[in-house]
Order: C-alpha cells, then structure tokens, then sequence
C-alpha cells in the first residue's frame, strides 16, 4: 500500500524479472471494475500506454535489456486504487499488486 498527495509523483512496481508480454491494470477504487492501462511485447517491440497520460515507464530504454517495469505515476485524486501489474516469460507468470490512495 502506498499513499500520495494528488499530482505528486509516486513509483508504482512491477515484478523484477525479464519478461516477454507485461500487463498493467488499474482497479478503480469503489468497484472490481478493472482496466487495462499498460501493455508490452518484447517480441513485437512494442509497448502501449492505453488510458493515462500522466503514468510514464522509469527507464523505457531498459524494457529489453533490464526488464526494469517501474513506472512514475502523478496521480489525480481519481486515480487511486488498485494497480496490478502482470509479467510473463515463456510458460511463467509474475504478478505484483500496489494499492494506492491519493489525497488532497
């Protein structure tokens, strides 16, 4: 669990394995709802930033090499909630959850 003040950057954190496919998701707060907001394929070199404009990679040159998937969130006070990122390599699955509250 992590709490922030609205607007002020905080680090949200992925497993620390290299991965070939990254989901992250967002939960809203007052509901089971979940979103997809991030994805990455390595093979594809490709990664897609679906719905946040202000949630950022760390280090995006260190996708392929690290598997560093740390990310800079400045969050609204909407933004709180459930982040749950997901890494896969070959038949393996990581997942790491970061409840957030944002306060004003």
């Amino acid at each position: 669990s992590v709490a922030t003040l609205s607007r002020s950057p905080v680090t949200l954190t992925c497993p620390s394995v290299l991965g070939d496919y990254v989901l992250l998701y967002w939960e809203y707060p007052d509901s089971k709802r979940m979103e997809l907001i991030f994805q990455f394929d390595r093979w594809r070199r490709s990664y897609t930033n679906q719905t946040k404009h202000h949630l950022h990679l760390i280090d995006p040159a260190s996708l392929a090499a690290a598997g560093n998937f740390s990310f800079l969130l400045s969050p609204a006070l909407k933004d709180g909630g459930l982040y749950l990122c997901e890494v896969f390599l070959d038949d393996k699955a990581f997942s790491q959850a970061n409840r957030l509250s944002v306060l004003h």
